[in-house]
């Protein structure tokens, strides 16, 4: 008979041997622990880079490896930057081309003024302090050039500053629209009488911090999609955070996600301005099982170094443990948020994780930590749909669709054939036979792992079902699992009592 079970895409005239998996969201001893799980980034690159964008996907083992293969300070190598301070990262990159036509972001800081006295200026860039002398009596020329030549001082930044009569000129190495995400910020506090500096770029953010302007061209990751279908890169931080490219990566992890592809990779994506789009995108744009959108609201390093960050430390911690917990996790390289006014409330910190947005919060100590990280999906049609919540809810189906493939590997070696259970009085087939029960006794062995690893519970009320499918000649097997809970929250209820 045909089985009841059904994989869509996966017809009886596939042919191919293997264990042909898929994993279904929001459903009611070999281990790939040990196996490398890849982090992928694709912002970006400089002429300088040796790799070639659009056609390149290569490993990355160090900053210096990451500034000769994607130019250094370009836009791709400042996500690998970000994502090599990750201990143990296993770092891919397969850098999207500049549209065509594409500008640089630039930020104007313009010196006037005289001044009697020496002290110092300091411009905040890229979550960095340039301070530059200001000397008495020296002319405003003199001044930019100081702060020209500490800007383009700074190992790896992703600007170059040039003079002309004072005015400075900072200019974003890598091209495009993303550029003016990066932030400018000034510090006079310890400079001499009589100096003044104005930052000109867009519109001024939370306490005068200046955007830069002028970023233009969309790039399109059409042409990198379609060299990433030959390979498995687990967690892929995403460059481009507009709606058309994040259609298109959603697409693709779907796609790539299917029985037959069987690549089961995730996406982050980030944005750092109003809470607002945030929530509009998580919900409009992605809501999406296998994409994750996380948000700080006017964080001084740009949105692809804070996808890139948070990638590689997805990537590193759920080979050992797919369902672990997020909360309070530092970022070592995402810089504090410098305006109290743009640090989240608690009832906005709510709104974002109802809405499948994954905020970081920045603690009085000056860390930027994960509040909790959750996937982009909160809604099913328009009523709210939170089966599949916390990064666990998402890792952990794909990491027992593993276990399975791993498992079948090696029950299949060791059972060349297939066939039905035997029927009541019927004799019991010969050795080497995979059956629906010697084949449900592996899946019952895996899960009942998983449950004391708690990845999962539930497991004895949950028993997987295998059938044998006599037209094609193969087992099917639905394996349903409720992912273990992870502890958030608790209710304290403080009850004085008189005496």
């Amino acid at each position: 008979m045909t089985s009841s079970i059904v994989i869509a895409g996966f017809s009886t005239s596939y042919k191919r041997p293997g264990a042909v998996r898929e994993t279904k969201y929001g459903q009611g001893l070999v281990s790939v622990g040990s196996a490398q799980v890849a982090c992928l980034i694709t912002g970006t690159k400089t002429s300088a880079g040796s790799m070639t964008a659009d056609q390149d996907v290569a490993r990355i083992y160090d900053k210096d490896d990451a500034d000769a293969k994607l130019g250094t300070g370009s836009e791709a190598a400042c996500q690998a930057y970000a994502a090599l301070d990750i201990p143990g990262v296993v770092l891919w990159a397969a850098p999207v081309a500049e549209a065509g036509g594409a500008a640089s972001a630039t930020l104007v800081a313009t010196i006037t003024g005289s001044w009697t006295t020496t002290g110092t200026a300091v411009l905040w860039l890229f979550g960095f302090a340039v301070s530059f002398q200001v000397v008495a009596g020296e002319s405003v020329t003199q001044a930019a050039v100081r702060l020209v030549n500490a800007i383009n001082a700074v190992p790896r930044f992703p600007f170059t500053a040039a003079n002309a009569a004072g005015v400075v000129t900072i200019t974003v190495r890598s091209k495009g629209v993303r550029g003016n995400e990066h932030i400018g910020r000034k510090d006079l506090s310890a400079a001499p009488s009589g100096f003044a500096m104005a930052l000109a770029g867009g519109t001024p953010l939370t306490g005068g911090m200046v955007p830069f302007s002028g970023g233009s061209g969309a790039d399109s990751v059409v042409n990198v999609l379609g060299v990433l279908v030959s390979g498995v890169y687990d967690y892929q931080a995403w460059a481009q955070n507009d709606a058309t490219n994040a259609a298109l990566w959603k697409a693709q992890l779907n796609s790539e996600a299917g029985p037959t592809a069987m690549h089961l990779e995730h996406g982050i994506m980030a944005l750092t301005r109003a809470q607002a789009t945030a929530i509009s995108f998580s919900q409009t744009t992605l809501n999406a099982y296998r994409c994750s959108l996380v948000t700080m609201e006017n964080c001084e390093v740009p949105s692809s170094v804070v996808a890139a960050q948070m990638a590689a430390v997805r990537s590193t911690i759920v080979g050992a443990n797919p369902n672990y917990r997020f909360d309070d996790y530092v970022l070592p390289s995402i810089p504090p948020q410098s305006q109290k006014a743009d640090i989240y409330s608690d009832p906005e910190l709510d709104a974002m994780l109802n809405s499948g947005v994954t905020p970081l919060l920045t603690r009085p100590d000056g860390t930027v930590v994960i509040v909790r990280a959750v996937q982009s999906h909160s809604l099913n049609g328009s009523a709210p749909d939170y089966r599949t919540l916390d990064w666990g809810d998402a890792d952990v189906p794909d990491r027992m669709s593993k276990e399975y493939g791993v498992r079948w590997d090696t029950f299949s070696a060791g059972n060349m054939y297939v066939g039905a259970d035997p029927a009541d009085g019927e004799e019991q087939p010969g050795e080497g036979v995979a059956t629906p029960t010697l084949w449900r006794a592996e899946i019952i062995d895996i899960n009942k792992d998983a449950e004391k690893a708690n990845w999962l519970q539930s497991v004895d009320a949950n028993p997987p079902v295998v059938e044998y499918d006599d037209d094609a000649s193969r087992l099917m097997t639905a394996a349903p699992i409720v992912v273990r809970k992870q502890n958030h929250q608790v209710g304290i209820s403080v009850r004085q009592v008189a005496a």
